[in-house]
């Protein structure tokens, strides 16, 4: 999952293509992606794994709560503004 923690600069850059307008392909690449997105979620809120990584108190478990935290607001309103 620490592979994964810096996704949300990905999400980030959809959305700032989604907010310019008039890029080709941008709202289907949007769409792609957060169906992507969607079942990574439902993997990370059922895994093992996941839930096991979620409690290091090290940096796998901070990355996994930053990337968690991206994915779950591009879920649910697929904006995701990340600090790093």
């Amino acid at each position: 999952m620490i592979d994964a923690k810096d996704i949300g600069f990905v999400l980030d850059g959809l959305m700032l293509l989604r907010a310019q307008g008039g890029v080709p392909g941008a709202e289907e690449a949007i769409r792609g992606v957060r169906r992507w997105i969607e079942i990574y979620y439902a993997w990370l809120a059922g895994s093992a794994h996941a839930k096991l990584e979620l409690t290091d108190t090290n940096n796998h478990g901070v990355g996994a709560h930053a990337m968690c935290a991206c994915v779950r607001a591009c879920v649910q309103e697929c904006v995701c503004v990340c600090v790093a």
